[in-house]
């Protein structure tokens, strides 16, 4: 496939950072409703309504809103078939449940004439509709109904309600400020208001930002909050497991690592959290703000790690090869980092849709589901290599047995764990080691972040 010049990516990268900045409103995409013909390209046509949502609003979508949906809908019993709630309730409480002010409905239904597919979003503040549109689509094929659905989900959208009731934008305004006091204000204002809870939640969020958080006291896999421009955090206990493998004369001798507990980044850095630190996105796929940030060396994650610890004065790292493993592992020892197979986790040889990278907050793929693992973490078998933090030693021999990174060895070069789409299967398991230079960059890799 031909390289698309720089140039082009740049102007792509620039224009989604305008798009997806014209509105700060946040939408909850319920799963799109296909007809049964349909059902194996469901969620490759989710993810091109995303991408269309994403010029205007924050998107929630994909497993995390099904499963939330589930919750809500059913009663957690033998009798699912009991409701607890009317529809339009319970749209409204999976909308809070996740901080948003819209729900987005959308359907792709097959006909004999071709298909006709439709969106509809409700703002649950002012309880009512703030954008509806249908499109027939005659003698279309499935794959000519992605092409429609992104632009469905763009054309003329509104980035705000600037009509809309005295509460809804005072909630906005607070919600701008992102304060103790926005937030008190709005509930003395509105004591009985539609999105209390949620003022509520942002001020207790807010509370802990700037505090230390007592790792052991948190429950293993807990995100915590740390701050606005932060990754989100999850809790991995301490532990001990083996870590190495008998495949390459690298991953050997197998060895007891003991490690205390720690944080890790549910998934990788993405580009919006690259930007919001460096102001330039370098990835070679950057029309994708949720997907990980890639291109970056291992010099250019150390110059971004000590920009946000001066920043939100946090304590951000890279983490050590033998935590990346733990987590990955998350106390049990299959081959990839959650399943002895591959398939369960996520697509790793994609040649119908060739090399790209995917947001693991969305978790979208073509065919199947992509679970985290034990420990909450997603993507460790897939999507792009990740950096930590060790030298390069080619077996591990004398190498440290509490968890902590090897900087002895080769420094000019690091270690990257981790493949990505369109690898060998053997460079996803949970025990494959690579290195690069610590000034050169590649398209395939990233990192993500740990915390003591």
């Amino acid at each position: 496939m031909k390289k698309i010049p720089e140039i082009i990516l740049s102007m792509i990268a620039v224009l989604t950072m305008f798009t997806a900045q014209a509105s700060n409103e946040r939408v909850v995409l319920m799963p799109l409703r296909v007809s049964e013909a349909d059902k194996a390209m469901q969620r490759v046509m989710e993810t091109a309504l995303v991408e269309g949502l994403q010029q205007n609003y924050v998107v929630i979508s994909g497993d995390q809103v099904a499963k939330k949906a589930r919750e809500i809908f059913f009663k957690e019993s033998r009798d699912t078939s009991k409701k607890e709630c009317d529809e339009a309730a319970c749209m409204q409480t999976i909308a809070k449940s996740f901080q948003a002010e819209l729900i987005a409905i959308g359907s792709v239904t097959k006909r004999s004439d071709g298909y006709f597919i439709a969106i509809n979003i409700h703002n649950i503040i002012d309880n009512k509709m703030e954008y509806s549109r249908s499109l027939p689509c005659k003698n279309c094929t499935a794959f000519e109904v992605i092409g429609k659905l992104k632009k469905l989900g763009v054309a003329n959208l509104p980035t705000a309600d600037s009509n809309g009731s005295t509460e809804t934008t005072d909630w906005r305004m607070a919600q701008t400020s992102n304060t103790h006091e926005s937030f008190q204000a709005y509930i003395a204002k509105y004591p009985n208001g539609i999105f209390v809870q949620l003022a509520q939640a942002y001020i207790s969020k807010l509370a802990n930002v700037g505090n230390d958080v007592v790792v052991s006291q948190l429950k293993p896999g807990e995100i915590i909050p740390d701050c606005a421009e932060c990754p989100d955090m999850v809790v991995i206990p301490a532990g001990s497991f083996l870590m190495g493998g008998n495949n390459r004369d690298m991953e050997k001798p197998l060895h007891v690592v003991q490690l205390q507990s720690f944080k890790m980044g549910r998934s990788e850095v993405t580009q919006a959290q690259w930007l919001t630190v460096m102001e330039a996105n370098p990835s070679a796929i950057s029309a994708c703000r949720d997907c990980p940030v890639e291109q970056v060396s291992w010099d250019d994650v150390q110059n971004f790690i000590h920009q946000l610890n001066r920043k939100t004065g946090k304590n951000y790292r890279l983490p050590t090869e033998a935590e990346w493993e733990y987590a990955c592992r998350a106390g049990a020892q299959h081959t990839y980092c959650g399943s002895d197979k591959l398939s369960d986790l996520l697509w790793y040889d994609d040649k119908e849709f060739g090399y790209r990278t995917y947001p693991d907050s969305q978790r979208y793929i073509a065919r199947l589901p992509r679970p985290a693992n034990a420990f909450g973490l997603y993507g460790m078998s897939g999507n792009v290599r990740e950096w930590v933090q060790d030298c390069l030693n080619l077996h591990y021999k004398g190498a440290p047995t509490d968890g902590s990174a090897w900087e002895q060895g080769d420094c000019d070069n690091r270690i990257v764990r981790n493949g990505p789409s369109l690898s060998p299967t053997e460079w996803l398991t949970a025990s494959f080691r690579q290195w690069e230079l610590t000034s050169r960059s590649h398209h395939e890799t990233g990192f993500r972040l740990a915390h003591d």
